[in-house]
């Protein structure tokens, strides 16, 4: 079996998306064929297509952006779509892997709708979204060496293991959403402590005015 692995991340190194991508590389088994590409700044080259094209299994990873998918991705997404359509290749089934900001995974339901929607409009089979919340937290602790399944990780390592499964026996199935084994009021106070707060005083503004409604006035 050829695996063939997409990081649409559009950071060049150390991406989340390359963490949730290499986690699920790590639990298949069966020696697959495995061959990675990152497109943060160009699309894959004409080489790099024709081994795509012999691919049994298209694995894509990317980060939302703006409940969608970031540029960079799409731009290989829509030149994936007319390299389908014109050359030969086998029944090759999609995975896709959308992790986000937010507390619930959920929140990628569009993003991996429009894969789907890639999916058909290249002649490809759809076989599962995997929708990932707190993707920068999540995937900061895999780069730091946190076993998957473990600890906060245990819902990512569970719904992990499901959809390696699916991947080595090319099985459909459901959609899967992940959020960390962790509460969300804890999550809130973190990102409030050592993101929000250090950057309004980076900028130049207070406490005060993060919590400043803004008034419109009419007419």
């Amino acid at each position: 079996m050829i695996i063939t692995a997409i990081d649409g991340s559009p950071k060049p190194k150390d991406s989340n998306t390359g963490a949730f991508i290499n986690a699920v590389i790590k639990q298949l088994e069966g020696n697959p064929i495995i061959h990675t590409y990152a497109v943060a700044k160009t699309v894959v080259n004409e080489e790099a297509m024709d081994e795509i094209m012999q691919s049994d299994i298209l694995l894509l990873g990317f980060p939302l952006y703006v409940d969608g998918i970031p540029v960079n991705m799409l731009k290989q997404l829509i030149a994936l779509e007319h390299a389908y359509r014109k050359r030969e290749h086998a029944d090759v089934i999609v995975y896709v892997i959308v992790n986000n900001g937010f507390y619930e995974g959920e929140q990628n339901v569009n993003a991996i709708e429009m894969v789907k929607h890639f999916c058909k409009r290249a002649g490809i089979r759809f076989g599962q979204g995997v929708g990932i919340g707190t993707g920068e937290m999540q995937g900061q602790m895999i780069r730091q060496g946190m076993p998957v399944g473990k600890a906060v990780l245990t819902n990512l390592g569970r719904e992990s293991e499901v959809l390696v499964k699916h991947i080595a026996e090319k099985k459909s199935g459901p959609n899967l959403y992940v959020r960390p084994n962790f509460p969300w009021h804890g999550f809130q106070l973190m990102g409030d402590q050592t993101f929000w707060k250090p950057q309004a005083k980076k900028n130049g503004l207070s406490v005060k005015d993060l919590n400043r409604r803004m008034e419109y006035k009419r007419g």
